[in-house]
């Protein structure tokens, strides 16, 4: 049978559009409708489909959920990767893919469940989420399936999740600051309400312990992922311990940050101090010296939680957590 993707290229549309036609949407025009639905008919996909939906009760709207999207998170096109890699995997298999914006005080106002429902949401892909948001307390008992992107839950088997091996990389990034002659590792992270911060420092503190290393609480600093935050701390870091040696961050962005505070200093990296990142932005690639990091496939991850999400609507057996493969890039920073 002729696919939507199909259909939609011998319309001349978008496969979004053909999926409004063949559901009615108001916001069609007449004379598209009518021709999306002629080819349709002409490879006998309309009726089936349409037949199939209604006698299930199901859609083919899958929602991409982004929490408290803010303004860096553009620079290392991170959320343009994932959702390139969902939304293909959506149109091959005749899935609609709806971005939902959101935050902590729109959650507090519309449950996640009632928006679902609102906007015939088959089931949801959720990125940017953190623990303090009304939205991770709801997925606990979550109806619909659920894939979380760096978030893992216990507890509700419609709720599986896509990550990196957030624990492994940073244990790999520590060992190999180690084997380099450092032992005074400070670590910049994140949020402190961000599940995958608290992951990261996990893998921060079992590395140190695993090498015989003291894990000092001064070591660590929280610059909230934002680039300006972590030059501040990072500054505060060197100039009240003097003694560290090698920087660590949760995140590329907040490298490029420590990277300038380090120059400011009138230090070097990484003759003074070396630094690792994480995340692999492309800008990691152009700096001097180029930065070590840990290299995420955002593309891939936005692929397999298409894939995991169409395979729980279709009721097949799905992994709770799958992993995506990440890269280790040694490079001029260390």
């Amino acid at each position: 049978m002729i696919s939507m993707k199909e259909i939609a290229k011998q319309a001349g549309v978008s496969v979004t559009t053909v999926s409004k036609a063949l559901n009615n949407y108001p916001d069609i025009s007449e004379e598209t409708r009518k021709r999306i639905i002629e080819i349709a008919k002409k490879y006998n996909y309309s009726p089936n489909f349409t037949a199939r939906n209604l006698a299930l009760k199901k859609s083919n709207i899958i929602g991409l959920v982004l929490s408290d999207i803010r303004e860096t998170d553009s620079n290392g096109n991170i959320i343009y990767r994932l959702l390139i890699g969902a939304k293909n995997f959506c149109s091959d298999n005749d899935f609609e893919l709806l971005i939902i914006n959101t935050d902590h005080k729109k959650q507090k106002t519309k449950k996640l469940e009632q928006l679902c429902k609102e906007r015939q949401i088959a089931g949801v892909i959720i990125y940017g989420l953190k623990i303090s948001d009304p939205y991770f307390e709801e997925i606990s008992k979550f109806k619909l399936p659920c894939v979380l992107i760096d978030i893992s839950i216990e507890g509700n088997d419609n709720v599986t999740t896509v990550t990196t091996d957030n624990i492994k990389a940073v244990k790999e990034v520590i060992n190999y600051l180690y084997l380099k002659g450092h032992k005074n590792i400070a670590f910049i992270n994140g949020l402190r309400e961000a599940y995958v911060s608290k992951v990261r420092e996990l893998g921060y503190r079992e590395a140190l312990k695993g090498l015989g290393l003291k894990v000092r609480n001064e070591y660590i600093k929280y610059a909230d992922y934002y680039e300006d935050v972590a030059y501040e701390k990072a500054v505060e870091l060197l100039k009240e311990h003097p003694e560290i040696t090698a920087i660590f961050c949760a995140s590329d962005l907040m490298a490029l940050g420590v990277l300038r505070a380090i120059n400011d200093l009138g230090k070097k990296v990484p003759d003074d101090v070396a630094l690792a990142g994480f995340d692999g932005i492309q800008l990691s690639e152009y700096v001097n010296p180029r930065l070590t990091t840990v290299v995420q496939d955002f593309k891939e991850m936005g692929r397999i939680a298409a894939q995991k999400l169409i395979k729980m609507l279709k009721n097949e057996s799905v992994e709770r957590i799958d992993y995506v493969p990440y890269v280790f890039r040694k490079r001029e920073s260390v």
